[in-house]
């Protein structure tokens, strides 16, 4: 079966042996400043590619976000690169079997953000005032060493004791994630309860991701670094939504299920890679690309590269015509 073939496809010989050669010494973390962070995730989850930190700073917020820096390992034409491009993502399935965008010695291993494991990273910095408006994003090579794996049941467990040694500090990550969530359903956004499956923790990395991905999105366009952006125009009328709303909701109880993905995309539209920024409408967000995902979406990797570019005042590694390109590829 063809399905089958591709799941347990292995990599190329090359890919394998670039995979191989790829280490870190003291070297790969000299000049990179150290910060701090640990991940959420499933329990089970071996390919952690971000780390949060949220600091209060007065009435305001300081988070950052730091990624696995995989572009500074995954040359540009390589055979890891080439291989990831055909894959374009990592694809996950039921049995718990999963075809990685990377071999398993990277994509589960020295890329991944392993609890007590110094990792190179790069990491995002958005600070947001009492009204939520944020500051020009900060962004950095770094080293970060995780200071813990939690699952999503340990976040919703602290959230929901007192007495929880994390109880303090995760109200804190709980506050923002829900502030930022109502600003944007208030400007519009759309709010879907999928996203509540995993509680309140599940909000707090949707929502810092969504953050994140816009600074990235705004510090590129800001340094004119042709990019892909994830742009949604599709709008449907509030008469549409509301109907279809109403159509999910039901589904809930619908011991299959398989008739809610089709509402969510009928809702929502497809949204789409491209070099052109013009907006994702139902996160009511402007700028905004991928980039928290680089183990797992090759989309990430060329947003990194271009941050990598304006890090070291390189010329941009894609052209606006190659972006096109690789857009029509992604997107089918």
């Amino acid at each position: 079966m063809p399905q089958v073939e591709k799941r347990n496809a292995s990599f190329p010989l090359l890919a394998q042996q670039e995979a191989r050669a790829i280490s870190f010494t003291d070297d790969t973390f000299r000049r990179r400043r150290v910060v701090r962070g640990f991940t959420i995730d499933d329990a089970d989850t071996s390919d952690m590619d971000d780390a949060i930190w949220l600091e209060k700073k007065g009435k305001g917020y300081e988070l950052t976000v730091s990624i696995a820096d995989v572009t500074a390992f995954v040359p540009l034409g390589s055979a890891l690169d080439r291989e990831a491009y055909d894959r374009k993502v990592t694809l996950y399935y039921p049995d718990d079997m999963s075809s990685p965008m990377f071999p398993e010695r990277l994509s589960n291993g020295l890329f991944s953000l392993q609890e007590k494991q110094r990792r190179p990273t790069v990491t995002i910095t958005t600070i947001f005032d009492e009204n939520l408006e944020r500051s020009d994003p900060i962004i950095a090579l770094t080293q970060l060493e995780s200071e813990r794996k939690y699952s999503y049941e340990d976040i919703n467990e602290a959230l929901n004791d007192s007495g929880n040694n994390l109880h303090a500090s995760m109200t804190d990550y709980a506050d923002l994630a829900n502030n930022l969530r109502e600003k944007r359903k208030k400007d519009g956004g759309l709010i879907f309860s999928k996203s509540q499956r995993k509680g309140k923790a599940s909000i707090i990395i949707e929502e810092f991701m969504v953050a994140t991905n816009v600074s990235m999105g705004t510090y590129l366009s800001d340094h004119d670094m042709p990019a892909l952006y994830r742009n949604h125009l599709k709008r449907l009328d509030k008469k549409a939504i509301k109907a279809l709303i109403a159509e999910i909701e039901a589904s809930q109880d619908d011991a299959s299920q398989s008739e809610k993905p089709k509402l969510d995309n009928k809702l929502l539209g497809k949204a789409v890679y491209c070099p052109s920024n013009e907006g994702h409408s139902a996160l009511r967000t402007y700028s905004y690309m991928h980039g928290t995902s680089p183990i797992r979406r090759y989309a990430d990797i060329v947003n990194h590269r271009g941050i990598h570019a304006v890090y070291f005042g390189e010329e941009p590694p894609y052209s606006y015509d190659d972006l096109v390109i690789m857009s029509d590829h992604l997107n089918s």
